[in-house]
């Protein structure tokens, strides 16, 4: 990409081609500022294909059912973020009534709704009521509302062609 010609102390800052003279110090502020701008350039173009690239995995995954873990012939990947379920700390208390009037048992309840300083529901739990029963379901359905968390994808494995 860039090249330092170490017997004239010039630097080509790539993507412009301009031609810094490190030896004056000018313009060595001139091309460290150069840099700075192709870097965030490279930076926004690289984050572009990289979301390009993830949507693309996100379309496989949904296509092959797979969940978490994308196995390829020569990379592994794991994806996280997304949608998740979530119960507002101002509907607990609501949640809570909903679900004794419903005759959710108490042990199963204290495992839904955990008091802590601040209530939180136990997704797992929620979702175990939600596929136990359809009154349940209706219940936690009023109350959850959806977060999106970034998607993440990592490389776990990689072989080199």
């Amino acid at each position: 990409m860039s090249e330092i010609d170490t017997r004239r102390d010039a630097l080509v800052v790539p993507g412009t081609g301009e031609v810094f003279d490190l030896a004056n110090d000018d313009n060595a502020a001139d091309a460290y500022a150069a840099l700075k701008v192709a870097q965030a350039d490279l930076n926004s173009r690289f984050a572009e294909l990289l979301g390009a690239v993830r949507d693309r995995l996100l379309e496989v995954r949904t296509l092959r059912g797979d969940k978490k873990t994308m196995h390829f012939e020569r990379v592994t990947l794991v994806i996280s973020g997304g949608p998740t379920e979530v119960y507002p700390p101002d509907t607990h208390k609501a949640l809570h009534d909903d679900m004794v009037a419903a005759d959710l048992p108490r042990d199963r309840l204290a495992a839904l709704i955990k008091v802590e300083h601040v209530t939180t529901v136990n997704r797992t739990v929620a979702n175990d009521l939600k596929a136990a029963n359809p009154k349940y379901a209706e219940i936690l359905a009023r109350y959850a509302s959806a977060e999106v968390e970034p998607w993440r994808i990592s490389v776990k494995s990689a072989g080199r062609p």
